[in-house]
């Protein structure tokens, strides 16, 4: 019998603030906003560089939902970063 993922993994946990990890206990931290910012884009920007909806990049830089990999790949390619560098982790 399969093992259930964790329901955290995917985007089910609230962070409590931006700049903080998302997912508590959990050595994962997504860096959109702060690639956003370097990149000198706004929310409406990224949205039409993309095709997220604001909302969607809204919850993923303040930790509330886990970007699918589709999405870390649109937002390295707006911002002109690699995708490793959107994201930190112990097994990086």
């Amino acid at each position: 019998m399969a093992q259930k993922p964790c329901s955290a993994f995917f985007g089910r946990s609230r962070a409590p603030t931006r700049g903080r990890p998302f997912l508590q206990g959990a050595m994962v931290r997504v860096y959109v906003w702060e690639a956003r910012q370097a990149a000198g884009l706004t929310l409406q920007q990224l949205e039409n560089k993309t095709g997220i909806s604001r909302s969607t990049l809204n919850r993923i830089e303040n930790g509330q939902i886990v970007p699918r990999l589709d999405q870390l790949e649109a937002i390295a390619s707006a911002t002109n970063t690699r995708i490793t560098a959107l994201f930190d982790s112990p097994l990086k």
